[in-house]
């Protein structure tokens, strides 16, 4: 199973490029001679640009940054590593570890390396190299919520819940991050560990608003998503309004605040005739449109039924269908969108499973 960003972690990926600090690392035995000249003042300027051109995903002067780099000084261990930051930036993974093991070779102790590698062999589903790659990045940057939020990813796609969700208490711990609290709370919502998840949303939400100054909004559409998964109308309202007083977002954050907001503001027909032509790629969104497709089809099927509507339920029932789909191979290893996408539909999680075949189990016990 080749896996993907959840939208938190890709928060963290792009906030770790952005915080990242350029160390110019000694380059070792040169080999090829030079074509271009730089000074090494100018080369450590081009690095920095490369840095921030990344940041901001422009891949094209990045890699035209990267070969003037290189042709100057072809065993420059930060521009080997940044062209590898290209290939996984694109999905190119087998191209981009090609680069991070060079990189490693050179400079053991280069943690982003590490973790990048780490990634790229998590989402060509090679778990265990993944888990080493990680726990070394995790002993290198200790202080990092990254390592913790993927190494939780790996365990989550590996079905050891228990496990994946001590990784997380142990980098909120250590970190004290939000995105991992964040990250939590959908794994309690996904294990139907409601009581628990509602717990962390509110030390979530009193964490957000003791910091007056922060005009980051991600997390309060966060909060604004669970409580709609869990059925909280009242919450997904406060939390809208608190997040609306808020001015940055990621772009999917708004983009699902946008919905959100018509919902709690009774505009579902609105919501869902935007909702038809998002082309993004946030499961989260996808799934929302399936709900609404769903309880429109419902809401015709106990009307009249002349052969225009029937029409009209076919597509809502094919829209529905297919949104689900997007949302399951967007996020294969989210336990809600794959219920969704179950032929059975109502599976339940693994910890109820585990009761129902105990209980199997023990009825044909007493029977016997």
């Amino acid at each position: 199973m080749s896996l993907r960003f959840t939208p938190v972690t890709l928060r963290l990926t792009i906030l770790l490029i952005s915080l990242a600090t350029l160390v110019i690392f000694p380059s070792f035995g040169e080999k090829g001679k030079a074509t271009c000249h730089l000074t090494e003042r100018k080369i450590k300027q081009k690095l920095e640009e490369i840095r921030i051109d990344l940041q901001e995903g422009d891949l094209e002067e990045a890699e035209k940054l990267i070969e003037e780099v290189l042709c100057a000084k072809p065993n420059e261990i930060n521009a080997i590593y940044f062209k590898g930051m290209v290939f996984f930036l694109k999905g190119k993974c087998e191209k981009a570890i090609d680069l991070f093991d060079t990189v490693i070779k050179r400079r053991e102790r280069f943690p982003e390396a590490k973790l990048y590698r780490g990634i790229c062999l998590m989402k060509l589903g090679l778990y265990d190299k993944a888990l080493d790659d990680i726990r070394r990045y995790e002993l290198l940057r200790v202080k990092s919520p990254l390592g913790y939020a993927f190494h939780f990813q790996i365990l989550w796609a590996m079905k050891s819940y228990d496990e994946a969700i001590r990784v997380l208490d142990k980098g909120i711990d250590l970190t004290r991050d939000k995105n991992l609290r964040s990250l939590k709370i959908s794994a309690l919502i996904q294990l139907q560990r409601l009581k628990e998840a509602k717990e962390l949303m509110r030390e979530l939400e009193m964490i957000e608003r003791r910091e007056l100054e922060s005009d980051k909004g991600d997390i309060m559409v966060d909060l604004a998503w669970y409580s709609f998964l869990i059925g909280d109308p009242t919450s997904m309202k406060r939390y809208i309004k608190l997040a609306c007083e808020r001015k940055r977002f990621s772009e999917s954050s708004r983009d699902l605040l946008k919905y959100l907001k018509l919902l709690a503001d009774g505009k579902t027909l609105q919501a869902f005739s935007e909702l038809k032509s998002y082309k993004g790629d946030d499961p989260r969104i996808y799934y929302l449109r399936g709900i609404l497709a769903l309880s429109l089809l419902a809401v015709s099927l106990r009307e009249s039924t002349p052969q225009v509507k029937e029409d009209f339920k076919i597509v809502l029932a094919n829209l529905a269908h297919s949104s689900f789909q997007k949302a399951c191979e967007l996020e294969p290893t989210n336990l809600i969108y794959e219920r969704a996408c179950s032929p059975r539909g109502n599976k339940g999680t693994p910890s109820e499973e585990k009761r129902k075949a105990d209980e199997k189990a023990g009825s044909k016990e007493k029977k016997s």
